[in-house]
């Protein structure tokens, strides 16, 4: 094996640690390995491998020189905000005790963010009676979080009120946490790929998922969802970042809605136990109905969707000029697009203009659904996604969330027979989904077919 081939090797391994591509990382996982080798006074990365797979020590080292630590205090407040104004105290007035957890966790911000939180609101007795657990894969990071010293960097946000009650300046540049915060908190290594570990954690009321899931691969992000989801205690809910919310409504957990801020939870009256696996299948576009040289541009923006980058293919479809005859698809995707970016106004005015031009298309019949789906008003939802399985029988996707709203309206045989369509759908091949962007559009059939059937197993 030439020198290229063992660091590409090395590249596989510490990726595969960590679950992420490395796509948004800014640092050069080259320079890094390069410099890991340095310190250690090694030429080969085949030897450095061997000691990757054979020390933790340097394990966790390496880990941490790739791992981003770019996080502060009160990130996303509103949610924080959300989560002890409201949700709290309902969980509070079920069970005597509320399980908090922040699921990469980095060094600590986001966890004691929480417990300040509680701390202004209930005060220590209210405090007490929440179980914070910060946990994460980088041991350095967790050994930061522990000490509750930090920068004034990562509380750059905070108020002087804040600031004078909860920390205690050391120097010009570095304040510690309060006892009172450091106690309420307890922090763990934990690799959210690990099935077992995940597994050795009790369950958690509050779930908090932000700002993590960006660095994964799609598969991984299905997994580490799902995995995070079997956590959920039965009440319990699940916070991701507001600009992550929608790449994770794949029917996993039911989105819902409060004050304009969007969270997960189960399905009422049901425990979550279905075992989401690594898919293999390749997620492949279909290949363009028109000739290719007219489709290039819209495939170039819809691959960029696909691929989670909604930003991009905003910004790439308003610089993109399309023939008449695609005009109406360019309005798909502006459309999809847009409900991604939960600019659902915008969307929904570009769907009554594509159906007044072509009502007889289906997808902006869907595209309306979903919209009234995130509203809270489901029998509208229905109604739309009835047009568009009039329209296109083969609408997988259709099927699919009819199959979702079903089970939250309690119409069991309903949504069983919904479900079951689609499985039968996607085992057939069916899947005609080219212009779509929703989230469940970029998982492989075997994934939407698991998830059919766990929702099956428990209606």
């Amino acid at each position: 094996m030439d020198s290229s081939d063992a660091l590409r090797e090395v590249h596989s391994y510490v990726l595969d640690l960590l679950g992420t591509s490395n796509q948004h990382n800014p640092y050069s996982l080259d320079r890094i390995i390069q410099q890991r080798m340095g310190q250690l006074g090694l030429q080969a990365p085949g030897a450095y491998l061997k000691v990757l797979r054979e020390q933790s020590d340097e394990r966790d080292r390496c880990i941490s020189a790739v791992t981003i630590k770019e996080t502060y205090f009160f990130r996303e407040q509103s949610y924080i905000t959300l989560v002890t104004d409201q949700i709290i105290p309902r969980l509070l007035s079920k069970k005597p005790t509320v399980n908090i957890l922040s699921a990469g966790c980095s060094i600590g911000a986001e966890a004691y963010s929480i417990a300040i939180g509680i701390h202004e609101r209930y005060g220590l007795q209210g405090l007490k009676r929440c179980r914070i657990l910060g946990i994460d894969v980088d041991r350095q990071a967790l050994t930061t979080a522990r000490s509750g010293i930090y920068t004034h960097y990562a509380l750059r946000t905070l108020s002087n009120t804040r600031m004078q009650k909860y920390f205690i300046r050391r120097t010009d540049r570095s304040f510690e946490l309060i006892p009172e915060i450091r106690r309420a908190v307890s922090f763990q290594q934990v690799n959210l790929f690990d099935q077992q570990e995940m597994g050795k954690l009790d369950p958690a009321d509050v779930l908090f998922y932000r700002n993590v899931s960006i660095y994964f691969d799609m598969d991984r992000r299905i997994q580490t969802f799902t995995n995070l989801a079997h956590q959920l205690s039965k009440w319990g809910v699940l916070i991701t970042g507001a600009s992550e919310t929608l790449a994770h409504d794949i029917g996993v957990l039911s989105l819902t809605s409060e004050g304009g801020l969007f969270f997960f939870m189960q399905h009422p009256g049901e425990s979550l136990s279905v075992p989401v696996e690594i898919s293999q299948e390749p997620i492949v576009i279909p290949p363009p109905v028109r000739a290719e040289s007219a489709e290039k541009p819209l495939e170039s923006v819809l691959r960029k969707a696909l691929g989670g980058d909604y930003e991009g293919a905003w910004r790439q479809l308003q610089k993109t000029h399309v023939s008449v005859e695609l005009e109406l698809n360019s309005k798909i995707l502006h459309a999809g697009i847009l409900y991604n970016l939960k600019r659902f106004d915008e969307a929904q005015l570009l769907c009554d203009q594509m159906t007044k031009a072509e009502p007889m298309r289906m997808e902006a019949y869907l595209i309306r659904a979903m919209i009234l789906r995130l509203q809270n008003d489901n029998y509208a939802a229905l109604a739309e996604l009835k047009k568009v399985m009039y329209i296109e029988p083969k609408c997988w996707v259709a099927v699919y969330y009819s199959g979702e709203l079903y089970r939250q309206l309690l119409e069991k045989p309903m949504a069983q027979m919904h479900f079951r369509r689609v499985i039968v759908m996607l085992e057939q091949k069916v899947r005609n989904d080219r212009l779509l962007v929703f989230p469940i559009n970029r998982i492989s059939s075997d994934q939407v077919i698991r998830l059919c059937r766990h929702a099956l197993d428990k209606l």
